[in-house]
């Protein structure tokens, strides 16, 4: 008997045919109630696994809509459910509400440090006004900080090209990009 000709149990994952290490699935999803049961669902459930004789791609392991490493992610046009299942949707998971809602939350946290550090620029007394000095650095490096992570998430894509980004990523890291101001190109 040769290595490609092992099929995997249920409840188990490998690499690829010629893989030797056969992973446990439970590990791949540890916060549902009853792991085990998960883990039977998504890799080679009702021993699947035992009719493929030459497996072309690792998936072939997994439960219809879910793909990857311990068949723990979903397919595209596919999403998640609940915390261990893929369903059929159409187009995959719209994440756009949820990015309109973080720039919508990041520009009023904007708005309200523009407006605490215009306070701290009025005359107050001697000690008033080096506390709202101290407050007002401590607010800028905040600042600072935001804008970075902004333009780190926005330089993903073209840093990090051997990555496949999704579409929607792809969209949100565009409009981004007007953070980096970049004048080698000029």
């Amino acid at each position: 008997m040769y290595i490609w000709e092992l099929s995997t149990l249920n409840g188990y994952w490998r690499k690829s045919n010629t893989s030797t290490i056969f992973g446990n699935c439970i590990q791949a999803f540890p916060l549902s109630e009853n792991s085990t049961v998960t883990a039977r669902n998504n890799c080679c459930p009702n021993h699947q696994c035992l009719a493929i004789q030459t497996m072309l791609h690792s998936d072939e392991q997994c439960r219809e809509g879910h793909t990857g490493p311990f068949c723990s992610s979903c397919k595209q046009d596919y999403t998640r459910r609940s915390s261990v299942t893929c369903e059929k949707c159409k187009g995959g998971t719209n994440i756009m509400f949820g990015f309109l809602m973080i720039l919508l939350l990041c520009f009023v946290i904007y708005i309200i440090c523009l407006i605490v550090l215009m306070q701290c620029t009025k005359p107050h007394g001697n000690e008033n006004r080096l506390k709202n000095i101290k407050s007002s650095k401590k607010m800028i490096g905040q600042l600072k900080t935001l804008i970075s992570f902004v333009q780190i998430m926005s330089s993903l894509p073209s840093s990090m090209s051997s990555i496949s980004w999704g579409a929607k990523f792809k969209f949100l890291t565009n409009f981004l990009k007007i953070v980096n101001v970049d004048i080698f190109p000029l």
